[in-house]
């Protein structure tokens, strides 16, 4: 197993009950605790060994032991993810869920229900990653409050809400905020979005500050526009002042 971890595999079933040896597997590749048996699953010193290289691995540990608390935490400090193979009770504890998405937002997916649908986490998960928008409960992609903290973080997050909140023209404008355009060779960005409103037949009408001396543009989108679409527009207008800068 020194020169090839996956041999644990295939010796005999004494050498896969023996601490010492598998030990040795798993600090190279911590996957092949798998091959161990149940009962050299069972120790605490193997499963550190494994975790702490790999915190994935506790999927293999003994189930006792993803009950253990220093197992768990010794994982999820490696791997946040690995929250989804620690015992069930693990996910109900605010503490440790915070501790696993401190590494990782994403982490939030493998908390218990009653965290997952709490919005205080929620809020709490977006305003750091708005990206976490994306694992989040149907039912905070279409809440505005929800989406409009994870868009001031992230505009991208937009993409993940609920459809009519995509177009939403607060979201929209938020979004927009996000994501001034530079002109060539500018150091800082010449275009400044600073009101998003419906039009009467449904599309969108966005006011913008235009140029390093903030001229007023009105840009009228059709409700199918994307945000591409946006910045071609705005691209466009800032062109179009030509010499004036």
């Amino acid at each position: 197993v020194k020169e090839d971890p996956f041999n644990l595999e295939r010796l005999a079933e004494e050498f896969k009950a023996n601490p010492e040896v598998v030990i040795v597997a798993v600090e190279q590749e911590p996957r092949t605790l798998e091959y161990a048996t149940l009962e050299c699953r069972r120790n605490k010193r193997v499963a550190l060994a494994a975790v702490s290289k790999d915190g994935l691995a506790l999927e293999h540990v003994a189930p006792e032991l993803q009950r253990d608390r220093d197992v768990v935490l010794k994982a999820i400090a490696n791997d946040p993810f690995a929250l989804q193979y620690a015992a069930w009770e693990f996910g109900r504890v605010r503490r440790v869920v915070r501790r696993a998405m401190r590494k990782n937002r994403f982490a939030l997916q493998f908390a218990a229900q009653e965290l997952q649908l709490d919005k205080r986490e929620v809020l709490r998960a977006v305003r750091q990653d708005g990206l976490t928008l994306k694992v989040v409960a149907n039912e905070f992609r279409g809440d505005k409050e929800v989406v409009l903290a994870a868009v001031r973080q992230d505009r991208r997050s937009r993409w993940f809400a609920a459809e009519r909140l995509q177009v939403d023209p607060d979201v929209v404008y938020e979004a927009g905020k996000r994501n001034a355009i530079a002109g060539v060779d500018d150091e800082a960005p010449v275009c400044q979005i600073t009101k998003v409103s419906w039009t009467v037949d449904g599309g969108l009408r966005v006011d913008a500050a235009v140029g390093l001396s903030g001229q007023e543009q009105r840009l009228v989108l059709p409700k199918s526009a994307t945000l591409g679409d946006l910045v071609e527009k705005l691209a466009d207008a800032t062109v179009g002042l030509g010499g004036q800068e």
